[in-house]
């Protein structure tokens, strides 16, 4: 009895406790802080970070500029004041960042994290600091000082060029320039008396030399030469030097040496880039600009500019001059060949010594299509460049080829067969390289008019013979020797177990290398639930989950000895924060602690539901339930959604003015249901996808129990705006609607321009985001259908429109026209412009009524709240900026 007793009395406390947090409003959103500029040291010891504050205009610029290190061996952290962009050098043990004075003075700094010892630069030019050691240098004068911080060894070099510190930074190789003569020297770096000379040449220009750790090229200009010539010469640091290319003895013709741009040295030398002019260039200078005549402007759009006047106007476009011609010279064949075409849009060489062949990407058909197509599209080509053959392999693709890192193929995805596919230069044989690979290797959920993106090829082994492509949910490793021996990688776990198995992603594919005789780190991705962690696969292919859970991961970088990985993490209901993880302890740390708690505010809670729509198809949505829900009461819900958003399940959403679309944990402390149904499209008809799939949602929670069906209201803006504009055309089962910065006339729409960019609006819907999928003229009927203005005597929801006179996407008359057209009908319709913003609302005060008078226009159609007097009496155009009616009628 007495246990009952005190359980009793702690639930009762609970419930107090329960009742005792305030509602989020707008003197929360203050205490609301978010993580920022977050990063890992090089030696994995230190993470730093920053807290800035979301109401920024409450922030002391003491606490912007406060950044916190926190050592991941001891788990202290260090707090530093006045701190501009600092960045880790000496292997992370040190950090250099700017410090401003009381006097508004810039200082530069530099700080040992580990003694805590400050230094203020004071010796001039800043100091360039060495990412592996405690060297910094600096010029001063005419010298070049080397200094090790901490100590008192410094050393000052005098006439250096061009200079490459070694073997962390114990020697230095170098050029002197002598009076007379250049000299290429090496040594150790605080020995400068014991350094050996290279190379020295008294009659030519050394300026600048490369070296890859073993050997090296420098280059020798004559320098009273016209075209400049030079020799090249190849170096190691024993003093082996070889002479391998000089331009005097080249077998160009006359024309052609005389048009020389530049030069360019490929893999050992025995290639040469020549960028050639396509005329010799006049020493004669310009004719003095033609005075324009001022009695009129005229603007002449014509239908063969590759750039339409407005993208002109707005982008300072100017007509494109011609690229330079490219040429290779074989330095043993002697022979020269052109390479390429004046228009080019990439170009890579073969990654090999000698390279044979280059890879061209040409979009110069493509150029006028700008218009209507979202997607560049371009054409890949191959050219031989002893021949100058050329083989255009692949057209009008949207995606990028790129070169097998051993140079033997170059690899693509299809936009057409949406497979990925390898061809070999020395053949021009082409080879579909995912074919053994059982499941699509693109976006199965991929909904609009352009082309599906693949899943991705990302990664190689370190000998480069196998490719790693992602499906859905694995890893196939594509065998480029033998294709038949493409296996999965995975064993198909992830796609046994719902999970998407991608490798760790700390770096970009061009970076990744894939050794399977260590175990291989993985981002986790369970796709139902959507929750997330860290696992790997082990030497014996098996999957070990080292970490997972009901929360969001960030990779934000890795330690030089890949052991320690910085993440942001978050859930709804666990603010965004940084941790550590240790991929070999398995051990994951949390470094910042932005929001504990939630402030203390009330907070709601959010879960995924599933249903089958309109169409029969499979469904899902996230319901947002407010703070101290009661199954058994019934709550007012806003539906709110743009595309998809379950992906968005671990998201923290930062309580703050709204800026367009509503804030969700707001709504949720002041009694809202808040619905996110996943919507994905019918290319063709986006009206008929939004009513499958948001009206079936909401029967959905009406059969719940969860949703009073006389008390839903839903809105959208921009895209969503667009939709909830027809949606309400379509339905009558909303109380109430907001639409932000919609197109409501697709017909006019089509046709209009981007104000921001000057582009036309047709590529969003041939090939984007409004998903049409074919021009006005194919498909007419279906543009007029999908035009909310066209039926709007059909939508009985009283609405709310906030649509900006400077909106620079969507045309601010839209809004004003359905405003227009509901005020004929006589439809209850409000139109809120905050003059001189744009789609989004920048000013906090604008934002501040915004967000005030959405919530009072959702508060009376959905609480039942009276109605404020700003709907009631409007506000004459000699009230602005004096009375805001915010007061409701009694």
């Amino acid at each position: 009895m007495k246990n009952i007793i005190v359980l009793l009395v702690l639930f009762l406390m609970s419930g107090s406790l329960w009742a005792s947090r305030p509602k989020i409003d707008s003197t929360a959103y203050a205490c609301w802080k978010r993580i920022d500029d977050y990063a890992i040291s090089e030696n994995g010891m230190w993470v730093k970070y920053r807290y800035v504050y979301i109401e920024q205009a409450k922030q002391l610029e003491n606490i912007q500029n406060r950044y916190y290190f926190y050592n991941t061996r001891t788990s202290k952290t260090k707090v530093i004041d006045n701190v501009e962009s600092p960045e880790f050098f000496a292997n992370g043990n040190w950090i250099y960042y700017t410090e401003l004075s009381d006097n508004n003075n810039v200082s530069f700094c530099l700080f040992d994290l580990n003694r805590d010892k400050k230094i203020v630069w004071d010796k001039g030019n800043e100091p360039n600091c060495s990412t592996k050691t405690v060297l910094v240098n600096y010029a001063s004068g005419d010298k070049r000082i080397f200094w090790r911080l901490g100590t008192k060894d410094s050393v000052a070099y005098e006439r250096m060029g061009s200079f490459k510190l070694l073997d962390d930074d114990r020697n230095i190789l170098y050029v002197w320039k002598g009076e007379n003569e250049y000299e290429l020297r090496y040594g150790e770096l605080f020995k400068v008396h014991s350094h050996k000379v290279l190379f020295r040449d008294s009659d030519r220009l050394l300026r600048h030399f490369n070296f890859d750790g073993k050997q090296g090229s420098f280059e020798l200009e004559y320098s009273r030469s016209k075209p400049i010539n030079s020799q090249v010469w190849n170096f190691d640091l024993n003093g082996s030097v070889k002479n391998i290319a000089d331009t005097r003895t080249w077998n160009l013709p006359l024309d052609l040496k005389n048009r020389i741009s530049n030069l360019k040295m490929l893999g050992d030398g025995t290639i040469w880039e020549l960028e050639v002019h396509n005329s010799i260039r006049s020493d004669k200078k310009k004719a003095s600009a033609v005075k324009r005549d001022s009695a009129f402007e005229l603007e002449l759009w014509s239908w063969n500019d590759p750039v339409i006047q407005s993208v002109q106007a707005e982008s300072g476009y100017k007509k494109r001059f011609s690229k330079l011609d490219k040429y290779v010279y074989n330095t043993k064949t002697r022979k020269v060949v052109k390479i390429c075409p004046e228009v080019y849009t990439f170009m890579r060489y073969q990654p090999v010594d000698v390279p044979r062949f280059v890879l061209l990407t040409d979009n110069s058909e493509f150029q006028n299509r700008k218009d209507w197509q979202y997607a560049e599209r371009k054409n890949f080509l191959l050219i031989n460049l002893e021949t100058g053959e050329m083989c255009e392999f692949a057209k009008e693709q949207t995606k990028q080829a790129v070169w097998s890192p051993d140079g033997k193929f170059v690899v693509y995805f299809d936009d057409i067969t949406r497979e990925w596919y390898r061809i070999n230069p020395e053949t021009f044989k082409i080879d579909n390289i995912s074919e053994a690979i059982n499941y699509p290797v693109y976006d199965e959920f991929h909904d609009k008019p352009l082309p599906a993106a693949p899943y991705g090829l990302i990664g190689w082994s370190k000998d480069a013979r196998f490719a790693y492509i992602y499906d859905c949910y694995d890893i196939w490793r594509v065998d480029m020797d033998d294709l038949s021996n493409t296996s999965c990688y995975t064993q198909g776990i992830g796609r046994r177990e719902g999970i998407v198995l991608r490798f760790l992603n700390v770096y970009s594919s061009d970076e990744l290398t894939i050794d399977e005789k260590e175990s291989v780190y993985l981002d986790l991705l369970e796709l139902k639930t959507r929750n997330q962690g860290i696992g790997r696969i082990t030497v014996d292919g098996k999957l070990r989950k080292d970490l997972f859970g009901s929360f969001m991961l960030q990779a934000g970088g890795i330690s030089n000895d890949s052991r320690k990985v910085v993440f942001s993490r978050q859930s709804f209901s666990e603010g965004r924060n940084v941790w550590v993880y240790d991929l070999q302890n398995h051990k994951m740390e949390q470094v910042s602690n932005a929001n504990p708690d939630n402030n203390g505010f009330q907070w709601g809670s959010v879960k995924m539901v599933e249903w089958t729509n309109e169409s029969g198809k499979w469904n899902q949505g996230l319901l947002y339930l407010p703070y101290g829900y009661d199954v058994s009461k019934k709550y007012p819900v806003i539906v709110n959604y743009y595309e998809t958003h379950t992906q968005e399940m671990h998201i923290y959403h930062v309580p703050e003015w709204s800026s367009a679309m509503l804030d969700i944990p707001t709504f949720l402390s002041n009694g809202y249901i808040i619905f996110r149904p996943d919507v994905y499209f019918t290319v063709g008809e986006p009206a008929k996808s939004v009513y499958d799939a948001v009206v079936s949602g909401v029967k959905y929670i009406i059969d719940e129990g969860i949703a009073d069906p006389k008390h839903i209201g839903v809105q959208g803006h921009s895209w969503s705006g667009c939709t909830v504009s027809q949606l309400i055309t379509m339905t009558d089962m909303f109380c109430c609607a907001s639409i932000g910065a919609g197109v409501v006339n697709l017909t006019e729409a089509y046709t209009a321009l981007r104000i921001g960019s000057g582009c036309t609006r047709m590529f969003m819907y041939e090939d984007w985001q409004c998903r049409m999928g074919k021009n006005l003229w194919e498909g007419k009927d279906a543009y007029i259908r999908n035009s909310s203005i066209l039926n709007a005597d059909k939508i009985t929801t009283p609405v709310l429109i906030m649509h900006n006179d400077k909106d620079e996407a969507v045309e601010f008359h839209e809004g004003r026209n359905l405003f227009l057209a509901l005020r004929r009908l006589q439809k209850p319709v409000w139109l809120l412009n905050y003059k001189g913003e744009g789609h989004f609302i920048c000013n906090a005060e604008a934002r501040r009524d915004w967000s005030i008078r959405m919530m009072q226009f959702f508060n009376h159609y959905l609480k039942n709240d009276p109605i404020p007097r700003w709907m009631e009496e409007g506000i004459n155009i000699n009230e602005r900026g004096g009375d805001r009616k915010y007061d409701l009628v009694k």
